[in-house]
């Protein structure tokens, strides 16, 4: 689970609105396996409803019912059981990837860069994950890659992976923060 500033969110969540439809104006694009058909028809107006009042945990839990029990896999019985927090990792997932779009569209028009920053807390963070705290990046360029891995989250193109196990984030950074910080640093 993420933990996101609300006020941060309620900052974003017109970039996010505009995210969430240009996903949807998308021909091809990610689909859980995990979900059954309902879910998958519903799964625009829920991911909606989240963006344009309330959060990734409402969101988990409105897909929680839309899950298949058993989804088919290489295995003796041909099937395998669809973990219990599915639907937590398909939220923060998709929330994620929109809140990072959003603050990279926020960093652009302000002139800043975006800073990947721990937003998950994990028992064991991998080493490739500690290394990219901190490390700042030019906000269109990681824009068109998050955009990218939300229509194929298997290919991921963004520098920092921001899917749902990682924990990792992205924010804007102000061009007077990241002066400070180059100061401080």
């Amino acid at each position: 689970m993420f933990e996101f500033d609300p006020q941060r969110i309620n900052d974003l969540r017109e970039f996010m609105l505009d995210e969430h439809e240009l996903d949807r104006s998308q021909p091809r694009r990610y689909v859980s396996p995990r979900l059954t058909s309902a879910g998958s028809r519903l799964l625009d107006e829920l991911v909606f409803e989240a963006c344009q009042a309330r959060n990734e945990i409402w969101l988990a839990r409105a897909i929680q019912p839309h899950l298949l029990e058993r989804v088919p896999a290489s295995t003796s019985s041909g099937f395998r059981k669809v973990p219990t927090n599915a639907s937590t990792t398909l939220a923060d997932g998709i929330w994620n990837n929109l809140v990072c779009r959003s603050e990279c569209r926020a960093a652009r028009e302000s002139g800043g860069l975006v800073e990947a920053y721990r937003a998950g807390m994990r028992r064991e963070p991998r080493a490739e994950s500690r290394a990219l705290l901190g490390r700042r990046f030019e906000p269109s360029v990681m824009l068109d890659a998050l955009r990218a891995d939300a229509i194929d989250p298997h290919g991921r193109r963004s520098p920092v992976p921001v899917g749902p196990n990682s924990g990792l984030s992205i924010r804007a950074m102000t061009p007077t923060l990241v002066g400070e910080g180059e100061k401080n640093g």
